[in-house]
């Protein structure tokens, strides 16, 4: 693209070159014979009007080419400088669109997406019946990506601090809010479809990246959840194939068929097996008998306690009941993993379900004091006992939790401290849990960044990360169906010119294009390789010293077809 000059030259703020002379152009307030402009031969000046008007090189008259006059006004500082700014402002406004992302680029895709005879597919075919909130608007992803969804017919929502200075197209409906504050993220999410979620701190503190990265991704999606079965209630078209439209597994009164099993009830003197090691460091002495015990009721929540105590080694209890299928097909059938809202005393538990061909599956859960949500997908349960590593969830027939016994003595510093008989006390509370329906497409998408992959790196980066992980885990746990894109460090430049890295190793430490990382957010909103699926994203390099062991796989980002749905498709879910 050129600078043109034309519209400046008409407003006189460029000056005709002298023809008496080089064709150089003489600036206006340039003193006689200075610069590189030929010295002027003869000046007249006018008392009455104080203008300055040049003669032809023959001294004959003004030059018929130079029709512009100057007076005093043009040699005024203030003048000079706001022409100044005003020919900057003009020159910059030109020249920002060779580069800007949201300048020359966007509007070349908005000409290619009229030229083509079919959409690309961007997921631009849904785009019609779509409505899509983004947090973070006017920040360095948001700003693009809010073009981009506009460009291709999205209805976009925009969730910002200030409605009065946010610069969005005016077909953006603008709510202002905090995402912190429940009841303004309630209104944002209202008639939305999706949630795009890249915003990001105004400052470096630890204490407003917690607020934005942590609270706020739990605060904007509770908000979606609850928008959403609210909908599915009330009978909505699109909100009854919402994902979290939950199974119910167990709750209330289902817990009434909830039986203890697997209980030993009593152990002799020697049942821990104290070693010579142990003797020397403590002698402890114990009854001749111990009894373990295990109880399961319902309380005055309607909700299920598990407690007991287990201070005999190898033992176990177990709470569970068959799944009440319902008729025409399997309870599990379909479902992606299960929900809990739990609290219990922080020690480890594990939720097993076993098949009608009596193999189990089970896998490790633990929560706080407080209730909270606990997610589990069917790909983390892991056989046990000679079961086949292979599954279909379907095949469930019985549910149950298991707590195992803890043993008395714990090595710390070395050494060997002895617990007290009460530390094979358990207590759990199971609220109710839920099965979640598959979907083939991401309900949320979070913008987090590389490092919240890196556990060894400088103590800030460190913080910032662990920050993003929580963000990431909140996400995880509401049983949305939602995609995590970890950019490296962001950059101003134009984006689909370089080869795009995906990874799930925390091995890329290069730099990424806003526009791609935008591009990326928008392409899995209906993808479904990228539903469930966490992943770093960065622009290809060489790689670094010392790690050619590996190889990464790069992808050309390409307007017209689907980059995304191949670079997702081998990776793991629910990371």
């Amino acid at each position: 693209m050129q600078l043109h000059f034309t519209s400046l030259e008409a407003r006189g703020y460029l000056r005709r070159p002298y023809t008496g002379g080089p064709s150089t152009a003489i600036r206006a307030g340039e003193q006689k014979g200075s610069g590189s402009g030929r010295p002027v031969s003869t000046e007249e000046r006018s008392k009455g009007s104080g203008e300055i008007r040049r003669k032809g090189p023959s001294g004959g008259g003004p030059d018929p080419q130079d029709d512009k006059s100057f007076n005093l006004e043009d040699f005024n500082p203030l003048s000079l400088g706001r022409r100044s700014r005003r020919i900057f402002d003009d020159v910059w406004t030109q020249f920002a669109k060779l580069s800007s992302p949201l300048g020359s680029q966007l509007d070349n895709e908005l000409d290619s997406l009229r030229l083509a005879g079919s959409p690309p597919d961007d997921g631009s075919a849904q785009a019609a019946t779509t409505r899509v909130l983004v947090v973070g608007a006017t920040g360095r992803v948001g700003r693009v990506l809010i073009r981009k969804l506009v460009l291709r017919g999205y209805a976009v929502s925009a969730l910002v601090r200030d409605a009065s200075a946010h610069g969005l197209p005016q077909s953006v409906a603008i709510i202002e809010g905090n995402v912190n504050d429940y009841d303004s993220c309630r209104r944002a999410v209202q008639g939305v479809d999706k949630v795009v979620y890249c915003a990001g701190a105004r400052s470096p503190m630890l204490v407003d990246e917690k607020n934005v990265s942590e609270s706020g991704v739990q605060t904007v999606a509770a908000a979606f959840q609850d928008a959403k079965n609210q909908a599915a209630n009330r009978g909505r078209p699109k909100a009854a194939s919402f994902n979290t439209a939950k199974l119910m597994v167990a709750a209330k009164q289902m817990f009434t068929q909830w039986r203890v099993t697997g209980l030993n009830e009593e152990s002799e003197d020697d049942s821990w097996g104290m070693s010579g090691q142990r003797q020397a460091v403590k002698k402890w002495a114990r009854p001749a008998r111990q009894r373990n015990s295990a109880t399961a009721y319902i309380n005055h929540r309607q909700s299920l306690v598990f407690e007991g105590s287990l201070p005999v080694r190898n033992a176990h209890a177990t709470v569970g009941c068959d799944l009440q299928q319902p008729p025409g097909k399997p309870l599990l059938a379909n479902c992606e993993g299960l929900t809990m809202r739990v609290a219990s005393d922080g020690q480890p538990y594990w939720l097993e379900l076993s098949t009608g061909a009596g193999h189990t599956y089970s896998t490790r859960f633990s929560a706080g004091s407080a209730f909270t949500n606990v997610r589990l997908p069917f790909n983390v349960f892991r056989p046990q006992r000679g079961a086949p590593p292979q599954w279909d969830p379907a095949d469930a027939s019985h549910i149950s939790i298991r707590r195992d016994a803890r043993p008395p003595d714990t090595v710390v510093g070395g050494s060997v401290e002895t617990n007290s008989l009460e530390a094979g006390a358990f207590h759990l509370e199971v609220l109710r849990i839920k099965a979640l329906p598959g979907g083939s497409e991401s309900d949320f998408v979070l913008v987090s960044c590389a490092a919240a992959g890196k556990t060894h790196s400088s103590a800030a980066v460190e913080g910032v990360g662990a920050i993003k992980r929580a963000g990431e885990a909140c996400l995880r746990r509401t049983g949305l169906g939602y995609t995590i894109v970890r950019p490296a460090e962001l950059v101003e430049e134009p984006g689909g010119y370089k080869a795009l890295l995906f990874d799930q190793g925390n091995r890329i430490r290069s730099s990424i294009s806003c526009v791609d990382v935008a591009d990326v957010c928008m392409r899995a909103l209906h993808n479904p390789a990228a539903r469930n699926k966490t992943f770093e994203l960065a622009h290809e390099t060489p790689a670094p010293l010392g790690m050619g062991s590996y190889e990464l796989v790069a992808h050309l980002p390409d307007k017209s077809n689907d980059y995304l749905g191949p670079a997702l498709s081998n990776m793991e879910k629910n990371l």
